[in-house]
């Protein structure tokens, strides 16, 4: 009977486990053509087929689906990160900037996410979906800091917390200037600015070899 019931258990998270990775699946689509004021949990429901109530019993709002997606988003990108510079044998400064913009230029949705609506996600979550958020992206953060320790052995603590301190703040802004609207441009064009005209990619190569041209001199 205990091991029916642990067998019943069991089966139970990972039904729900699936459940949830198929509304933040569908809240994903979605969230591709809608922007995040625009997207509805009535759409999501349409989209998995569940009632709204059923999306309820796993998700109290519409931001713990997008706090779902942004941790996905870092969760997959950490992975990434970690399988290219496991595979490095020799580190070179070029090669991590190379490795930091491949892996994330592949995440568009995380950009636009961390452009837009963070503040939002935060507001509309409970604080133990928050902490959850929290410990993926901490992975996050210490995958990027063992890749830094890996490629500038000789570079301080205090250099690399130097790093982070720009390096995250600064992705914040990649979908804005990696994507302006033609209103934007219009208006940049009236005004005389002239736009940035780089990609995701791009834009964080540059960034991130800037950052680390004050220590590349630590580099082996």
């Amino acid at each position: 009977m205990a091991k029916r019931s642990k067998k019943s258990l069991t089966a139970g998270i990972r039904r729900c486990d699936a459940r949830r990775r198929e509304i933040v699946a569908a809240c994903r689509r979605i969230y591709e053509t809608k922007s995040f004021q625009e997207v509805t949990v009535c759409d999501v429901s349409k989209l998995v087929n569940f009632s709204r109530p059923t999306i309820y019993n796993y998700f109290h709002t519409k931001e713990e689906i997008f706090l779902a997606l942004f941790q996905q988003e870092f969760e997959h990108w950490s992975a990434e990160l970690k399988k290219a510079v496991s595979t490095v044998r020799i580190p070179k400064p070029r090669r991590f900037a190379e490795i930091v913009a491949d892996t994330l230029s592949r995440h568009k949705t995380l950009f636009k996410l961390l452009s837009m609506n963070v503040h939002d996600m935060e507001k509309g979550s409970r604080p133990e979906r928050l902490v959850e958020f929290r410990r993926v992206f901490k992975k996050a953060y210490d995958a990027l800091d063992a890749s830094l320790a890996k490629f500038f052995p000789r570079a301080s603590l205090q250099e690399r917390k130097n790093f982070h301190a720009i390096f995250w703040p600064f992705l914040s802004g990649v979908y804005l200037y990696a994507n302006p609207t033609d209103a934007q441009l219009e208006s940049m064009e009236t005004v005389g600015l002239p736009p940035i005209d780089k990609d995701e990619r791009a834009l964080i190569f540059d960034a991130t070899s800037s950052l680390i041209a004050s220590f590349e001199k630590s580099a082996p």
